[in-house]
């Protein structure tokens, strides 16, 4: 009777570590699965050749703009044109361009100009898509390229009439543009402007 009983709790026993042992399989089976599909997700995707040209130069020069208090007594925008060239000749190219950095979430506009009284856009024909507006930070404008063509645009600053106080005479602050390629993972390419006050 007693080998009876030592016999049924080792029969048990088996039975309940083969069952421990299967659901572990499956357990280990099921996070190899998931890791597969987290690095297949994660394929990266060869960006497309594109080349920015800052045709209309980088310096943003309000300095006969704003008085010696900080103050703009009037609104004023400048402009400087700008030429992104897909250089791909067989497939279209997506960009997205903003003062964000879309990986690092880093502004490209210096926090000292960062207020309400400054609009950073682009434009491309008569279309205006704002950068930064009203103290904040946009989305950016996602534009799409054919093969082998050029977009050609403005990146433009306005300083909108402003009381003392709100900039600082003679600074000089570098802004970054961020051309990103959202279908290539983000890959991004930064251009950069002088803005001085």
């Amino acid at each position: 009777m007693a080998n009876q009983k030592l016999a049924w709790l080792l029969v048990g026993l088996l039975a309940v570590g083969s069952i421990a042992l299967i659901a572990q399989n499956y357990g280990l089976n099921l996070k190899l699965q998931m890791l597969e599909h987290q690095i297949s997700a994660q394929t990266v995707v060869t960006p497309a050749k594109i080349k920015v040209n800052q045709t209309g130069g980088t310096l943003f020069n309000f300095s006969a703009d704003v008085a010696s208090d900080g103050s703009v007594p009037t609104t004023v925008t400048k402009t400087l044109a700008i030429d992104i060239t897909n250089e791909e000749v067989s497939k279209p190219v997506t960009l997205l361009i903003s003062l964000k950095d879309p990986q690092t979430g880093e502004n490209g506009l210096p926090k000292e100009l960062r207020n309400a009284y400054i609009e950073v856009f682009y434009k491309v024909g008569g279309t205006k898509k704002y950068l930064f507006i009203d103290g904040k930070t946009t989305d950016g404008y996602q534009v799409t390229l054919d093969p082998a063509s050029t977009l050609s645009g403005e990146i433009g600053v306005t300083l909108l009439q402003a009381p003392s106080g709100t900039f600082t005479k003679n600074q000089t602050y570098t802004i970054t543009l961020y051309i990103s390629q959202p279908n290539a993972n983000y890959w991004t390419q930064t251009v950069t402007y002088t803005l001085k006050t």
